[in-house]
């Protein structure tokens, strides 16, 4: 008896670590999978003499280009301040959004956050959005916008107006006015099912619709919203910059 105990005891020293270790290893992976970040970064030319921070003027604005760049160089860049050349401002601006599928048992939650570097010259009606299969439909959509003027004075605004499609859900918001240290959108929901099958592949695809121009709240509204992201309208598409998509993605029997 106390040979088969002691047999016992050595094979659960053996065999629990084992298991603990397999199923770390296996969310670590899954997270991977589930997470998609993107690093963005802005360059606009300004009329020198009608140069204000709070000013949200659409005839400011000479030109403006956003691209895609590297984590290595969004996290060596410094939090831009403009810089005069000629007769003109240039500023630089950089931004990072962050898609994620995230599951607890039967339950599915598509996240999109957006965070500044530095405050972005135009405070108009900005858009943010999750493309998803039609296969899934949002439940409760969450929207929150947190801007900090110090390191202990922040607010946290949730108001938004919702556009639900057959694929893909966005909120379009005011940027909030002012100078601060740090700003964030973030858009989330959790999903149900759309169909009686099992579905096999889920996709979450984040973008982000960023005014450059002054615009009003009723033509901010005019896109749509599917797995290639936000899709404007002809008569808007001068109006905001162009960012590629973060995509998140979820394989697995549900």
């Amino acid at each position: 008896m106390k040979l088969r105990i002691m047999m016992a005891f050595l094979v659960s020293v053996v065999i629990f670590p084992s298991v603990v270790f397999a199923q770390d290893l296996s969310e670590n992976i899954l997270e991977k999978e589930n997470v998609s970040t993107k690093y963005y970064k802005s360059t606009t030319v300004i009329k020198n003499n009608n140069y204000n921070i709070n000013v949200n003027n659409e005839n400011v604005i000479i030109s403006q280009k956003t691209e895609e760049i590297s984590e290595d160089e969004y996290n060596s860049a410094d939090e831009s301040y403009p810089f005069t050349a000629g007769s003109v401002t240039i500023e630089t601006t950089y931004k990072k959004m962050t898609t994620s599928i995230t599951s607890s048992g039967s339950t599915y939650r598509y996240k999109n956050e957006l965070v500044w570097k530095n405050n972005p010259k135009i405070r108009s009606y900005d858009t943010i959005a999750i493309g998803h299969y039609a296969s899934v439909k949002p439940k409760t959509i969450k929207f929150s916008q947190q801007y900090c003027t110090s390191t202990t004075d922040c607010t946290t605004s949730t108001t938004f107006t919702s556009k639900k499609f057959s694929t893909g859900t966005a909120a379009t918001f005011k940027l909030p006015v002012g100078s601060y240290v740090s700003l964030k959108q973030t858009l989330y929901f959790d999903v149900e099912k759309n169909v009686d099958a099992k579905i096999l592949k889920q996709i979450a695809v984040g973008d982000y619709a960023h005014a450059t121009k002054t615009i009003s709240s009723a033509n901010s509204l005019k896109y749509s919203v599917s797995v290639n992201g936000i899709e404007l309208e002809s008569s808007i598409t001068d109006y905001y910059d162009s960012i590629n998509v973060a995509q998140a993605s979820w394989t697995g029997s549900w």
